[in-house]
């Protein structure tokens, strides 16, 4: 599973924080967004959330976003989500 994220003004939302759980499991993964705002993850099929946070440590004039849905994984292979625009 893949997936670009942006930020509102549609850039690159480097370096966040993305948390999968597996909604039946509870089993949960974690992964980082690339400096092209690209996440990655080997996954089983099955039902995730996903919470995305992007927080800036050096700046404090710029408040955290996150975001967080739910995506299915079925078994007809590899899984490229839609881009994800969050932020004001």
């Amino acid at each position: 599973v893949s997936q670009e994220i942006f930020d509102s003004s549609k850039k690159p939302l480097q370096l966040a924080s993305v948390k999968i759980t597996d909604q039946i499991s509870g089993a949960v993964k974690t992964a980082r967004t690339s400096t092209k705002g690209k996440w990655m993850a080997s996954l089983p099929e099955g039902n995730y959330t996903i919470h995305v946070v992007k927080s800036y440590l050096t700046d404090n004039s710029k408040k955290p976003v996150e975001a967080t849905y739910d995506f299915v994984i079925n078994s007809n292979g590899k899984h490229e989500l839609e881009p994800l625009f969050i932020g004001d």
